[in-house]
């Protein structure tokens, strides 16, 4: 008795465990954030179909700023195979502005707020530390996730697995949900 007890402590608290990161996921799916140089929000659940590489990062932080050539010649390298990346920058928007017309970066960056930054902690990030850079399946699911600075191979290992992972079916774009503010 004392067995079936314990069990189902263990099995309630990796079911709870498995819904609050269900929903972190969502949120981060369906929050909306300004899209720089654009008169426009957006959100993840906008990419459905492709694998998404999410960057939270700042103009103040040595190893954010040095993933971002990286991550642009990734986005080159990997978007025929359905893969965007997506900085989420947790900065003043003047900074950031300077940042992407100094740099160039092959992907789009979003304005981020503490708000964002609060969020990658429910993501796995408890520090919120910066950079913190999430991978999610073509289906929006969380497949992998780095605190701190991303190496080249890892990141490429990551992508292949993930892009494997895909199905021609997981790639079709499923009908929207509404982006929340």
């Amino acid at each position: 008795m004392m067995a079936l007890r314990k069990t189902l402590a263990v099995l309630c608290v990796s079911l709870c465990f498995s819904l609050a990161h269900a929903d972190s996921g969502d949120t981060l799916l369906l929050r909306s954030f300004p899209v720089l140089a654009e008169k426009k929000e957006d959100c993840l659940e906008n990419w459905q179909g492709e694998v998404r590489v999410v960057n939270f990062w700042a103009t103040w932080c040595p190893p954010c700023v040095q993933e971002i050539p990286l991550f642009s010649t990734m986005q080159k390298k990997w978007r025929a195979k359905g893969v965007q990346f997506i900085g989420i920058a947790i900065d003043e928007v003047n900074k950031i502005q300077a940042f992407a017309e100094q740099h160039k970066p092959a992907y789009p960056f979003w304005i981020g707020d503490v708000k964002a930054l609060a969020l990658t902690r429910e993501l796995g990030n408890p520090a919120q530390g910066l950079p913190f850079t999430l991978i999610l399946d073509a289906e929006g699911i969380l497949f992998a996730q780095k605190a701190g600075l991303m190496p080249e191979k890892e990141l490429e290992s990551l992508l292949h697995a993930a892009t494997q992972k895909s199905t021609p079916a997981s790639r079709n774009k499923a009908p929207r949900r509404a982006c929340t503010p």
